[in-house]
């Protein structure tokens, strides 16, 4: 999985990214595309794992960065791979696409052009705080998710 990042023909990068609050003294990153991608297109090399993790194991704000709840069963489950740097956007451009109970890569929802961010939502519930900082909301000026308004 990894490996894809390194190679030439990798058609996204990975960034450094500064947009968002960090108390954990390292810095984010986010996922940007290096050639056009067409709606509809599934990103293959933007892929994962996706792992059910105990709720025991889960400590807020230190290592729930990279986990989400289903939506069907309302498990907790850690991203691991290149999937686990798509940040969140209330106005995104790809969705989760799950291969297997254990895989999963992105496809896209609308044209993404090379330089643009690859973003997903993560759902209405996602922010607990409810203070949400996607470039979106972050340029409106808003902290409730722009999705909770529609």
């Amino acid at each position: 999985m990894y490996h894809n990042l390194f190679s030439k023909d990798c058609p996204f990068s990975l960034q450094l990214c500064d947009r968002y609050i960090n108390n954990r003294h390292c810095n984010d990153v986010m996922v940007v595309a290096k050639q056009f991608f067409k709606k509809g297109e599934k990103i293959s090399k933007l892929c994962g794992q996706i792992y059910p993790i105990e709720e025991t194991y889960i400590k807020p704000g230190v290592n729930d960065f990279s986990l989400m709840v289903t939506q069907r069963n309302k498990l907790d489950l850690m991203f691991l791979g290149p999937i686990s740097y798509v940040n969140h956007s209330c106005e995104a451009n790809v969705i989760w696409n799950t291969q297997d109970k254990k895989t999963v890569n992105v496809k896209t929802i609308e044209n993404i052009k090379p330089g643009e961010e690859i973003t997903a939502f993560y759902g209405n519930d996602y922010f607990n705080d409810g203070e949400c900082l996607c470039n979106h909301c972050y340029l409106n000026k808003r902290t409730t998710p722009a999705s909770t308004l529609k």
